[in-house]
């Protein structure tokens, strides 16, 4: 099993999300309803979590599909701009025209609502994500550069996320949910990497490095592949999240 807590201070990441025009923040001040496809939970239920792990997943195809009436574009394929890591001084790559495929086969395990965070666990059997990629640096002590094609596949994650909130008051007098922060660990089994074109075209040295690479998943997917998988998750839920609760009470939201 290969663990990230994916919090070392130097991981640095810029994402720019291109998603057709549409955006994830709703900033009206009239409240919503809690949307068609969610059932919320009663928080005095001994069984909140089963409760709320069954209705995450009955909205996961809703979800996916996207939701125009929470401005949720499709997610699966999910397209991105740009995404930038900065790994220290020992490592830059930046990833462009990405299209990410799996996200469907998100799955909640665990829900868990305490007074500044809701707690959520769930996985992904597979997600592959394609674009170009351009890279500088040292992977494994080993300098890389390249430019050019990429695909990364990641199997078996598990993600332990937390997702931290605050509740305020609007002139209805309702209180409301507004995310404070977002704090993701992920696992993987394994991971897969191909990188076109490195080391300018060296057929010799790019087919090595891409050996070596995938016989050595544990360090290049807590180096390159976590701080990756982390970014997209945190889009994933903390966007989508954002997207259903912004506006609608919380007590409308989890039920006393």
């Amino acid at each position: 099993m290969l663990i990230c807590g994916c919090s070392r201070p130097w991981i640095k990441m810029k994402i720019i999300v291109y998603l057709v025009s549409l955006g994830f923040a709703v900033t009206s001040t009239e409240s919503k309803k809690v949307a068609s496809y969610i059932s919320p939970c009663k928080k005095a239920d001994p069984n909140f979590s089963e409760c709320a792990v069954k209705q995450a997943n009955d909205a996961v195809p809703h979800l996916i599909d996207g939701d125009k009436e929470h401005k949720i574009p499709k997610l699966d394929p999910l397209k991105l701009s740009k995404l930038e890591l900065n790994s220290g001084a020992n490592l830059k790559l930046t990833l462009t025209g990405l299209t990410i495929v799996g996200l469907n086969t998100f799955h909640a395990t665990k829900i868990e609502l305490h007074d500044n965070y809701v707690l959520l666990e769930h996985t992904l059997s597979k997600i592959v994500l394609t674009g170009k990629y351009t890279i500088s640096g040292q992977i494994m002590v080993l300098p890389i550069t390249g430019s050019g094609p990429i695909e990364i596949s990641f199997f078996d994650l598990q993600f332990f996320d937390k997702y931290f909130y605050e509740l305020y008051k609007k002139p209805d007098g309702k209180q409301y949910p507004k995310r404070t922060g977002l704090e993701i660990n992920v696992t993987a089994r394994d991971a897969k990497f191909h990188l076109d074109n490195l080391f300018n075209g060296n057929k010799q040295l790019g087919d090595n490095m891409n050996k070596l690479l995938n016989e050595n998943p544990q360090e290049v997917l807590r180096d390159l592949g976590f701080p990756i998988a982390k970014e997209v998750a945190g889009l994933m839920v903390g966007s989508v999240v954002d997207a259903i609760v912004t506006d609608v009470p919380f007590d409308e939201l989890f039920l006393p």
